[in-house]
């Protein structure tokens, strides 16, 4: 079901409205911080390839991985923040259910909620809710691959008793993915937007940012030079706009991940155009500004998943680098400082991390999608903390 809400496009020139004074320092060696392992997966009924983000609440992780489980189509599970062997939720079955969540979980109303790329009654991907004690799992909307969009690869962001999300595809019938809300108190569906693939973006991707009324997100393609974009919508009249469309020059493009919001701001992470870079995008004023271009050194290289901030400190992670095996970094907004905070060493810290991190108080937890056992070939994950 489509909705006939108005579409505006602002669509702006990258080259012009765009500023690419990034810092160039060379990033300092990475300090010896304090990493400790929590838990690495086994690819039995714990699951494999962790996907999403972790959440955490009352002393407790919550987590997704994309595989494993005992019917190897990923798991839900929960960890203590101390670590430990994980409890396993869980198993997605392949059914209606759906299976491969890939986005991360969102805890509402004592329940957490999260979405499955894969699977349920028309295979092409779930909503889901579950209670934190692994109990009362139920299949809230199945999609059809239809107006309602496909393959879901967000993590859901709530307002009130609405949840908004994003799906990747279908990639026909002049769709390429869509913006849709579900609401718990009536269990009402309703697709917000169908992307067209033009100016508009396609394949949008990642959580959206919630501000009054205001949604923000990114598209991976699409744009006016097909290259990314980043848009809004209004939820008060239904209007769409797209933000900014990237070119492949300065600013890059296929942005890919999260945005996160302070103030006016936006900020989020482009992982291609050589080695990636971490931009910002002011609403005051509609200027993308590029903060930093990774070297492939000890700074990292393909940043991943989303960013997230603390005052004007930006904290996230790198696929690979120097090491070959991702990297923690932080990022301060006020002066453009870039500091490497550590190296993952594909031992029992895990290796590729492409997922983003959360904060409390002074540790960062997070997982890695890799970790490569003496004398096997399998990666399997792993799920971190470090404090700083």
């Amino acid at each position: 079901m489509t909705c006939g809400c108005s579409f505006k496009i602002n669509a702006i020139n990258a080259q012009t409205a765009s500023s690419t004074a990034a810092a160039t320092a060379t990033p300092t060696s990475t300090p010896a911080l304090g990493l400790t392992s929590l838990y690495s997966f086994t690819n039995g009924t714990d699951g494999a390839a962790p996907s999403g983000d972790l959440i955490l609440s009352g002393g407790i992780l919550y987590g997704t991985t994309y595989s494993g489980g005992a019917h190897n189509f990923g798991a839900i599970f929960s960890i203590p923040v101390a670590g430990g062997t994980p409890t396993t939720l869980y198993s997605f079955t392949n059914g209606n259910d759906g299976s491969n969540p890939q986005g991360s979980l969102t805890l509402y109303g004592g329940a957490l909620y999260g979405t499955a790329r894969n699977g349920g009654a028309h295979t092409y991907g779930t909503i889901f809710k579950i209670n934190t004690n692994g109990t009362g799992f139920s299949t809230l909307y199945s999609f059809t691959g239809g107006a309602d969009g496909a393959w879901p690869n967000c993590t859901l962001t709530v307002s009130g008793t609405v949840f908004y999300g994003v799906n990747v595809g279908p990639f026909s019938g002049g769709s390429y993915g869509t913006l849709y809300s579900y609401d718990t108190s009536n269990s009402t569906f309703s697709t917000l937007y169908t992307f067209s693939g033009g100016a508009d973006g396609a394949s949008p991707w990642g959580k959206v940012v919630i501000d009054g009324s205001m949604l923000y997100g990114m598209a991976y393609e699409g744009g006016v030079s097909n290259l990314g974009s980043i848009y809004s919508f209004d939820t008060g009249n239904s209007t769409f706009s797209t933000l900014y469309s990237f070119s492949g020059n300065a600013d890059g493009s296929y942005p890919a991940g999260s945005l996160v919001m302070s103030g006016t701001k936006l900020y989020g992470m482009i992982p291609n155009n050589a080695h990636g870079k971490i931009f910002e995008y002011d609403t005051g004023n509609s200027i993308l500004t590029t903060l930093y271009n990774f070297t492939n050194g000890t700074d990292g290289a393909n940043p991943s998943g989303s960013l997230v901030i603390s005052g004007t400190t930006l904290y996230g992670m790198a696929k690979s680098g120097a090491s070959a095996y991702g990297t923690i970094f932080s990022f301060e907004t006020g002066g453009s400082v870039f500091t490497p905070l550590y190296a993952f060493t594909n031992g029992a810290d895990g290796s590729n991390p492409n997922a983003g991190l959360i904060l409390s108080g002074s540790t960062l937890y997070g997982t890695t999608n890799g970790y490569r056992p003496p004398g096997g070939p399998n990666t399997y994950g792993s799920v971190f903390s470090f404090a700083f």
